[in-house]
């Protein structure tokens, strides 16, 4: 069976974690499931997973968890991340982390368990080129294909997944402090009521929606289609940028550019501007 360290890894990862199945060298699930919402610790559903499809990837589900992820996006490998790093440690190290180096440039994932009674969310600007995750993160010995067309993996390189080290006070201070301050100063308010529907029902019908993705060939229309989407329910162009980039990231099979993402973002944008101001001279 192929990549047999990798069923390994995912027998051993689900004594602690719950995981789910990836599409053979990518991120994103595997059409056809439904991603963390699959997580299970049960094993052998896990080797029926690689009995059926051995080349998959696996996913940890971080949720229930109590453990974060701090992704360090150095793909660039200019330094500006490490130097934002060394901002946010303030000279403190991250010896006690559990380490996996991602499989492009010098990026790595830091796992920290934290109390119970802390609600931490899933940040993706927590800090520049730093991500925070709490949701779910790529398994290490994961396979990736890259954009160059090498093939790259998540490598464990010091600790272990099954005894996760507590988070240090520095770090849930520097996120506490991040996280309070975003609740007190932003309030995003969707209206999603639906002649008389329960509020929750379009949001769960558009959320599902984007979680579905879509396939290579429709990528472009059907992310301009979901970013207007939002920009139409409310959303600031901000957040609906990070939405669209998330989803891009994530549930899209073979994700377009970012330059390509950038274009249709300025495209839409300019064309709600434009709207807005003609509405204006109308009145």
């Amino acid at each position: 069976m192929a990549y047999e360290s990798l069923l390994i890894e995912a027998l051993e990862l689900s004594k602690t974690f719950k995981i789910y199945k990836l599409a053979p060298m990518t991120n994103i699930p595997l059409k056809g499931s439904r991603g963390e919402l699959d997580a299970t610790q049960d094993q052998q559903t896990i080797l029926d997973w690689f009995e059926k499809d051995p080349l998959i990837s696996i996913g940890i589900s971080l949720k229930d968890s109590n453990v974060l992820v701090l992704d360090i996006d150095d793909h660039d490998e200019t330094g500006e991340v490490i130097k934002e790093l060394a901002s946010l440690t303030n000279g403190n190290s991250l010896e006690d982390a559990v380490i996996v180096k991602t499989p492009r440039g010098k990026g790595f994932h830091a796992f920290y368990s934290y109390p119970s009674n802390l609600t931490i969310e899933n940040d993706s600007n927590f800090r520049n080129g730093i991500e925070l995750l709490t949701t779910k993160v790529t398994a290490p010995s994961s396979r990736k294909k890259l954009k160059d067309g090498s093939i790259g993996e998540y490598v464990l390189k010091s600790g272990s997944l099954s005894d996760i080290k507590p988070c240090p006070q520095w770090l849930l201070n520097a996120i506490t402090s991040k996280q309070q301050g975003n609740k007190s100063n932003t309030a995003y308010t969707l209206n999603f009521n639906d002649n008389g529907k329960p509020k929750t029902f379009y949001t769960a019908k558009f959320m599902t929606e984007l979680m579905a993705g879509t396939l290579k060939g429709s990528r472009n229309s059907w992310i301009t289609q979901q970013y207007g989407r939002m920009i139409s329910l409310g959303m600031s162009y901000t957040v609906a940028y990070e939405w669209i980039r998330l989803v891009n990231e994530n549930f899209v099979d073979k994700p377009i550019s970012d330059s390509e993402l950038n274009k249709i973002v300025l495209s839409i944008t300019k064309r709600e501007q434009q709207k807005m101001a003609h509405a204006e001279r109308s009145d």
